[in-house]
């Protein structure tokens, strides 16, 4: 029986091929607990679940719908881009350090073949003995390069398959949104004429038909790619189709001019434009900062992006270095305006509330001055009330 506070939870079963795959690229459940927990922290209604919960749903168990979810979402965002969850580049200068981020000293046991026992492994892998073993790095540096093969292919898979969705599913972009995952820029990306892109299209074609997306196990990093014939019917009538609305949806891989970086001067405002129920910006009122703009070229993206930095804060005398939450720049408030909303609690800001409970009162207390006037002996007393709310009032509206 699963314990919870709302008696209407969603309750669901974790389909045991998401726990086996998940596994298989994971290699523990600490590790997909922890990476679905970030999800959950994000998120300001859900917050960071409970270890037990989880472990009821990899063993087979009912449990928290939501974490059923995310366990699926993890398991089909890392068959669809494995090299998200994985370190940015090969091995490194400390190899230890970069074969933690991965496994322990028991995994890269199992998975290499090395001629020393698992207790050398252990003692090499905690900071005995000596630390560069070319014999180590050498496999290391196989099986890295084994993995990033197969990776480069199981991507291959699921940007086919989920160009080919889009097509199918008439879905048609707005011209606006820069997306890579259409027919049309992996056509354009072929940088030939519209007769020369028939031949690789078919051949894509055919590789997305006869391949299908599948969860790469760490253990053994491979994927068998199945034998295919190009598809050239399908590749004539989808390449009409692109030719007929003229590639509209490719986006190029030319790397445009990247604009300098920005230095801007500005204030923050005081709590009276906190978006939230929660005075989450006091530290930075009336603040001025100055903050620096920095572009770049997003590669997998194929567009601009930019970073903001605050690296200079004054309270109008003299410049110096941001704290860290300074630097953290302004905060929306999204997440206590969420957990507002979905407890039926006024989403209106601290100073609102304030002026507005001081505004009720003063009300109240005239009223009732009103209602009592014809007895002298309760005026004296009531205007003295009336006068304490309207400096309560006067006291709220200044407050920022």
């Amino acid at each position: 029986m699963v314990k919870t506070r709302n008696a209407n939870a969603e309750l669901d079963t974790l389909p045991s091929s998401v726990k086996d795959d998940l596994l298989k690229f994971n290699l523990t459940k600490k590790r997909i607990v922890d990476l679905v927990n970030e999800v959950f922290e994000d998120d300001p209604l859900e917050g960071v679940k409970a270890y037990s919960s989880f472990h009821r749903a990899l063993d087979g168990f009912e449990t928290y719908k939501a974490i059923v979810d995310e366990l699926t979402g993890l398991r089909d965002s890392q068959i669809a881009r494995p090299s998200d969850f994985l370190p940015d580049e090969g091995p490194r200068e400390d190899l230890v350090a970069w074969m933690s981020q991965i496994g322990k000293a028991t995994f890269w046991y199992d998975v290499l073949d090395l001629d020393m026992t698992q207790s050398t492994l252990n003692a090499w892998f905690s900071g005995r003995g000596k630390r560069e073993r070319p014999d180590v790095r050498e496999q290391v540096e196989a099986w890295w390069d084994r993995l990033q093969e197969a990776v480069g292919i199981a991507e291959r898979v699921s940007m086919a398959e989920t160009r080919d969705r889009y097509e199918v599913g008439n879905h048609l972009y707005d011209r606006d949104l820069r997306a890579i995952e259409t027919w049309d820029t992996f056509c354009k990306d072929l940088d030939c004429s519209v007769e020369d892109m028939r031949e690789p299209l078919a051949q894509e074609l055919g590789f997305m038909w006869a391949n299908t997306p599948q969860m790469i196990d760490l253990n053994n990093p491979s994927f068998d790619v199945q034998p295919f014939e190009p598809d050239y019917h399908y590749a004539d009538r989808l390449l009409a189709r692109l030719v007929e609305r003229d590639f509209c949806y490719a986006v190029s891989k030319e790397v445009p001019n990247i604009p300098e970086p920005e230095m801007r001067e500005a204030q923050w405002p005081d709590r009276r434009s906190e978006e939230g129920p929660v005075d989450v910006n006091r530290e930075l009122y009336r603040l001025h900062y100055r903050e620096v703009t920095t572009y770049f070229w997003n590669a997998r993206a194929r567009r601009v992006d930019h970073t903001r930095e605050v690296v200079a804060v004054s309270d109008g005398q003299e410049w110096r270095e941001p704290t860290e939450r300074e630097r953290e720049g302004w905060n929306s408030g999204f997440d206590d305006y969420i957990r507002a909303l979905d407890a039926f609690k006024s989403t209106d800001n601290e100073y609102t509330r304030e002026v507005d409970r001081a505004e009720q009162a003063l009300r109240a207390a005239q009223n009732a001055l009103e209602d009592e006037g014809w007895d002298e002996r309760k005026v004296d007393g009531l205007e003295e009330k009336v006068a304490e709310r309207d400096a309560e009032l006067r006291r709220a509206i200044n407050d920022y």
